[in-house]
């Protein structure tokens, strides 16, 4: 009786085991079939990344403004980085000269992004300052000073965009999708000789386009932690 007993648990826990041993080779074959997953989508992003810039590139080299902007040096992001040609010191309004380089620039940067408007996720005005504000020192009323009037530049740009005439086709996308944001002078530019802020360059207006393709990496990413986790 006894030896029937632990034949039955013997049989049992070989099954168990067996049971165990193909639900750990499955999770193997799961984690290489996403990885493999996620290595495509990468490989897809990159080249959809090149692509953008390369449009980018060649719609603004015969502009005799080229020099005043860099394109694709950090992401697909164009910087207008000359800080005289934008505003009036601590003011919002947008200069002549800024005014016909936009109303030159806005039309090519349009048709590049309705060449790939299907994988953009949001297109970001970016504005961004330096830390000095007016007669003080005091590092909350420097940060938050520059945060409005940051703020109130990206407006006065994306005002003055809207109101172009050839953008009015492109408007319902546009206010879906492209948005005006001031970030103060939380994300300085760096001296690459001396390692130090360098407040000319930080005071700049960037178009960024953010792409929906990270959005399904981070989904998968995060569908994979709760599986390894509830195994």
């Amino acid at each position: 009786m006894s030896t029937e007993i632990f034949t039955a648990r013997g049989s049992e826990e070989e099954s168990w085991m067996s049971i165990s041993d193909l639900m750990a080779g499955l999770m193997i074959v799961f984690l290489f079939i996403a990885i493999a997953y996620i290595k495509g989508i990468g490989q897809e992003q990159n080249k959809l990344t090149s692509s953008i810039c390369q449009d980018l590139q060649q719609a603004f080299q015969e502009q005799t403004w080229r020099e005043n902007i860099s394109i694709c040096e950090d992401g697909l992001v164009v910087r207008f980085n000359d800080p005289d040609t934008l505003f009036p010191f601590n003011k919002s309004d947008l200069k002549p000269k800024f005014k016909q380089i936009l109303a030159e620039f806005f039309p090519a940067y349009l048709t590049v992004l309705n060449k790939y408007k299907v994988e953009i996720e949001e297109v970001r005005i970016e504005g961004h300052t330096d830390k000095v504000w007016k007669n003080t020192n005091d590092p909350f009323v420097e940060y938050f000073g520059n945060m409005e009037l940051s703020q109130n530049r990206t407006r006065s740009v994306l005002q003055f965009l809207f109101a172009l005439e050839g953008t009015r086709k492109h408007e319902q996308w546009l206010t879906r999708y492209m948005t005006a944001n001031g970030l103060s002078s939380s994300r300085p530019i760096m001296d690459k000789e001396t390692k130090t802020v360098n407040p000319e360059a930080s005071r700049r207006v960037e178009f960024k386009i953010r792409l929906k393709t990270p959005k399904r990496l981070r989904n998968l990413a995060d569908d994979l932690i709760q599986t390894i986790g509830s195994k």
